[in-house]
C-alpha cells in the first residue's frame, strides 16, 4: 500500500476546476506565513549541507560565517555568500567523479539523470530523486492551471530527450496533471518536423503547439500546402500575451530549478516558487541586489527538495517586483530577459534580445512564416546595432526601413538593417541562436 507521499507522485489529488489555484495553500498563503515556511526550509538546507555534509556548499557557508541554520534571521543574509557558477559545477564534477562534492543526497538514491544542454559548456550532471520529480511535476501543475489548463486536456510539445531530460520532465509533468500529451520529435529536419505535424491533424491539441520551435514547423507547414495558423493553430512566435515585451521567467534550468514562475491572468510577470526557491536580480559584479524592476543577473538558491543549490547563478536575465499582484497570489513575480550574453549593450541602452524579436514580430513584411533574424553582438555601443532579416527579394527595400523604424521607435536606437533572401539564415529545431559575433 503506497503512503501519501508515493501516492501523490502518481496522481494528485483532484481539483475543483473553478478554483483559482493550483494549490491555494501555497499560492494564497499570507506573505508572512510564506516567508515564515522559506525561512524553515532555508534552515533545513543549511543544516544539512553542514552535517552532512556537503563540502562545496559547507566551504562556501563557513567563508559568509553561517555555521548554523540557526545563523539565517532573513534570507537577504545569502547576499553574503558567494555565488555558484556553472563552471565551479563542472570542476567540481571533475574532481570529484562522477556527481561532484555539491550533492545533498548520494547518486544510489536518485530515481532520474540527465545532463545540461552543454549550450555554455561542458554539460553537467543532474539529479532528481523521486520527492524531487514530485516538486517538478507540482510546481509544473501551477504554470498550467494559470494557464487555463484543466485536467483531461490535449497539450503537445517538441522538446529533446535521453540525457536531456528537457522533454521528459515536461512529459511526466503534463501526465502528472492528468493531461493527455503529444510528444512529437523535435523538427531537426523537414521530415521530423512533418511527422509532428501530420499527428497535430489526426489529433488537434486543444493548445497549438507555441515552443521555442515554431517557426520551423510553420515553414514546414507551408512547404506541406498548409496554413500555419488556420489548419494548426501556429501562432507568430514563443512570446507572452504582452508581445514579446517582457518574457515571463518560466526556469531556472532544470539543474536548478524547472518550473520557476508563470503569470496569472493579470499577465503582469511570473508568480515565482518563493516556497522552494529564494531569487534575487543581482549586478553581476558585486553580487549584490539591484533595485526591484531593474535587470539584473538571475541567482537562485532552492530548498525542500533533496537536491538544492546555494546562489546559483543561472547565466540569464531577470527583474523582479515584489508589490502584491491584484489576482491575490503572494509570491514575488519575476520576467525573464534571455541569456546575460545575448544582453545588448548597445547606444547607450541595455535591450534583452527577447524584445528586439518581440518588436520584430510586429512587423508583418518579415514575420510569415515565422520571423527570422541575427543579431551582430556589439562590440562599439555607439555604433548603429547591425541586424540581419529574412524577407522576399520583392519586400527587401520596405523590410529593412520597416525594420529600422520600428527599432527606432521602440528604444530609441540607430540600426544597420541587411535583409537576406528566406532560408539563408541558420534554422534551429530548439533554442534560436540570434546573436552572433561579428
Amino acid at each position: 500500500m503506497p503512503d501519501a507521499r508515493s501516492s501523490a507522485i502518481l496522481a494528485p489529488a483532484p481539483r475543483d476546476h473553478s478554483q483559482q489555484c493550483w494549490d491555494s495553500e501555497i499560492q494564497l498563503m499570507d506573505a508572512e506565513q510564506l516567508m515564515a515556511l522559506r525561512l524553515t526550509r532555508c534552515r533545513d538546507m543549511i543544516d544539512r549541507a553542514l552535517t552532512r555534509p556537503v563540502p562545496h556548499f559547507q566551504r562556501k557557508l563557513a567563508d559568509a560565517g553561517i555555521e548554523s541554520g540557526n545563523d539565517l534571521e532573513r534570507l537577504e543574509q545569502f547576499q553574503a555568500v558567494a555565488m555558484t557558477t556553472k563552471d565551479e559545477l563542472r570542476a567540481s564534477e571533475s574532481a570529484h567523479p562522477p556527481v561532484g562534492d555539491y550533492r545533498f543526497f548520494d547518486l544510489h538514491d536518485a530515481a532520474r539523470l540527465g545532463t545540461s544542454g552543454g549550450t555554455t559548456g561542458q554539460p553537467t550532471h543532474m539529479l532528481w530523486t523521486q520527492h524531487d520529480i514530485w516538486v517538478d511535476n507540482d510546481t509544473a501543475a501551477r504554470t498550467y492551471w494559470r494557464r487555463g489548463l484543466r485536467p483531461g486536456a490535449i497539450v503537445t510539445q517538441a522538446s529533446p530527450a535521453y540525457l536531456y531530460t528537457g522533454g521528459l520532465i515536461i512529459q511526466s509533468s503534463y501526465e502528472y496533471f492528468g493531461c493527455l500529451c503529444l510528444w512529437v520529435p523535435p523538427p531537426d529536419t523537414d521530415e521530423a518536423a512533418e511527422a509532428g505535424i501530420r499527428m497535430w491533424q489526426r489529433i488537434p491539441p486543444d493548445v497549438p503547439f507555441n515552443m521555442f520551435s515554431v517557426g520551423r514547423f510553420k515553414e514546414v507547414a507551408q512547404k506541406m500546402g498548409l496554413d500555419p495558423e488556420a489548419d494548426l493553430g501556429l501562432t507568430s512566435g514563443f512570446t507572452s500575451s504582452q508581445g514579446g515585451a517582457d518574457l515571463p521567467m518560466l526556469s531556472a534550468g532544470s539543474e536548478c530549478f524547472t518550473y520557476l514562475g508563470s503569470p496569472c491572468a493579470e499577465d503582469n510577470g511570473s508568480h515565482l516558487a518563493d516556497d522552494y526557491t529564494y531569487v534575487e536580480a543581482v549586478d553581476p559584479g558585486t553580487g549584490q541586489a539591484v533595485p526591484d524592476n531593474e535587470w539584473g543577473l538571475m541567482v537562485v538558491t532552492t530548498f525542500g527538495r533533496d537536491g538544492c543549490l546555494v546562489r546559483y547563478a543561472v547565466g540569464d536575465i531577470c527583474r523582479l517586483d515584489r508589490q502584491p499582484c491584484p489576482c491575490g497570489e503572494t509570491s514575488i513575480r519575476g520576467w525573464w530577459g534571455g541569456r546575460l550574453q545575448d544582453l545588448l549593450r548597445v547606444q547607450g541602452r541595455r535591450i534583452p534580445i527577447q524584445k528586439i524579436e518581440g518588436a520584430l514580430l510586429t512587423i508583418a513584411l518579415i514575420n510569415r512564416p515565422s520571423v527570422e533574424f541575427e543579431v551582430v553582438r556589439p562590440t562599439d555601443e555607439t555604433a548603429l546595432l547591425q541586424l540581419r532579416v529574412e524577407a522576399p527579394a520583392d519586400d527587401a527595400g520596405q523590410a529593412d526601413a520597416a525594420v529600422a523604424a520600428e527599432l527606432e521607435k521602440s528604444f530609441g536606437i540607430k540600426s544597420a538593417v541587411e535583409v537576406v533572401e528566406p532560408g539563408s539564415l541558420p534554422r534551429y529545431a530548439f533554442k534560436p541562436v540570434r546573436v552572433v559575433d561579428a
